[in-house]
């Protein structure tokens, strides 16, 4: 088990090399380090991926972070994640403290080793990345969030796209949309999105991905991921 924090709206764990942003929509793992003590493994890590190091992540958060893991390190083990308990339990027993009848499980499939969610966002059914990255939701276009009310337009940056600016809704996301009818509404979670850059839209489409889940909503949830994403589950908190 590993210490886990919520700080400047992003998820980070305490490992033995310090503080590491918890990052569940990359599939490769960096540090100004070269390892990483996780789940009782060590882990040589690179200094950078694909042009993107330490120095471009502390443009998202201003605390201590000496690196950022990703489903390389993350999808080694089964985990499970209990944020108001500030707990990242991980190996074969991690969900032991779950009840079988109170997870529900997703319909999760493992995209370049992430973990993508057929979701519904309002009434539209749309695989979405779990990026535990994100501190906001994203969706391909607006009308995804067709109905939903507006909110004050988002600031953000991503490693990748740079600065970003959107208008965004606060959307209701079911996460188990395929479940007994009559467990109505006991997966659903509200997140606030905003629209993803053209390039980013167009990247996620080629592997049918309309959609980013952030981690704003995860401290009401346990939430429960496979080993190499091969199950997913989540389980409100009482």
């Amino acid at each position: 088990m590993h210490k886990l924090i919520a700080a400047e709206e992003h998820l980070f764990v305490e490992l033995n090399e310090g503080r590491f942003l918890v990052d569940t929509g990359s599939p490769l793992s960096f540090a100004d380090g070269s390892v990483a003590t996780f789940a009782g493994e060590a882990h040589r890590l690179p200094r950078s991926l694909m042009g993107v190091d330490m120095s471009t992540v502390r443009k998202l958060v201003q605390g201590p972070c000496c690196g950022l893991l990703g489903l390389d390190v993350l999808g080694k083990t089964n985990l499970m994640f209990d944020l108001r308990g500030g707990e990242l339990h991980t190996g074969a027993n991690a969900w032991d403290s779950i009840a079988q009848n109170d997870r529900i499980a997703c319909d999760v499939r493992a995209v370049a080793g992430i973990p993508v969610v057929r979701v519904s966002i309002g009434t539209r059914s749309v695989a979405a990345v779990w990026d535990t990255g994100a501190k906001f939701g994203y969706v391909a276009d607006e009308t995804i969030c067709a109905g939903a009310p507006s909110m004050d337009d988002i600031e953000d940056f991503n490693p990748i796209f740079g600065e970003m600016h959107s208008a965004s809704w606060l959307v209701n996301v079911d996460l188990a949309p395929t479940r007994a009818a009559s467990s109505t509404n006991i997966s659903v979670i509200r997140e606030r999105v905003g629209i993803l850059p053209p390039l980013g839209a167009q990247m996620l489409a080629i592997v049918g991905i309309e959609a980013i889940i952030g981690c704003s909503w995860m401290n009401d949830w346990h939430i429960g991921l496979a080993q190499e994403c091969g199950s997913m589950w989540v389980a409100r908190r009482a």
